[in-house]
């Protein structure tokens, strides 16, 4: 029986790994339930195979802005004020089609890292996209080695990062009261846009880690 003087428990921390949530009722794919999409999803754009996630741009479906369009979208809600999101992708080889992560308010308040083939040669390239009510922003891309990307979330800012030379290089940030509040609240995860495609192994993205940890 606990006592007055009973320490309290210590509070569990979160370590997610949330590929490792999906499940299978026989040939059909359970989808995590604090996994959220866009509205209007697509599904023949969504695969789960062998523990990865297959996304493909989409014609149907809502956008990230709102519009009738491509992106195809899977996040999981921000449940702490500073946590960190890792994913690791293997970007479409179509270099139309780019992807990347998204820190998610609704359609005129969101934050993107995004990851695209490079246009100089061999590799790839990552930048900052912001969108806020009235105004939208692109920043310089930084060469990256691969699709490791991470976000972390302080109380004050959300700073992005890329994988070059074996190390986390810092590609850019954005402020959190730019994406704060509404109903949900934020959204963190990958998505893939582009021209749409007939879900085609050129225009397909394959989402192999996505680890969500809250910072305690």
């Amino acid at each position: 029986m606990n006592t007055a003087t009973d320490s309290p428990p210590p509070i569990r921390s979160t370590n997610e790994n949330v590929l490792g949530n999906f499940s299978r009722a026989g040939v059909d794919v359970i989808w995590p339930h604090n996994l959220l999409r866009l509205r209007n999803p697509d599904e023949h754009a969504y695969q789960f195979v062998d523990g990865s996630l297959c996304i493909w741009p989409s014609a149907n479906g809502d956008t990230l802005d709102g519009r009738f369009g491509t992106p195809t979208f899977a996040a999981r809600r921000q449940t702490a004020i500073e946590c960190t999101t890792e994913i690791e992708v293997i970007p479409a080889t179509d270099p139309l089609v780019i992807t990347g992560i998204s820190v998610y308010l609704d359609f005129e308040s969101h934050i993107d890292l995004v990851l695209s083939r490079s246009a100089a040669g061999p590799g790839f390239e990552a930048h900052i996209r912001q969108r806020t009510p009235g105004t939208g922003s692109s920043e310089a891309s930084v060469p990256v080695d691969s699709g490791a990307l991470r976000v972390i979330a302080h109380e004050d800012r959300y700073e992005f990062f890329g994988w070059r030379d074996g190390t986390w290089i810092s590609i850019g940030m954005g402020l959190a009261k730019d994406v704060s509040g509404g109903f949900t609240g934020v959204l963190i995860g990958p998505y893939a846009e582009g021209p749409s495609s007939e879900y085609d192994d050129r225009a397909k993205v394959i989402v192999k880690k996505w680890v969500y940890t809250e910072n305690l």
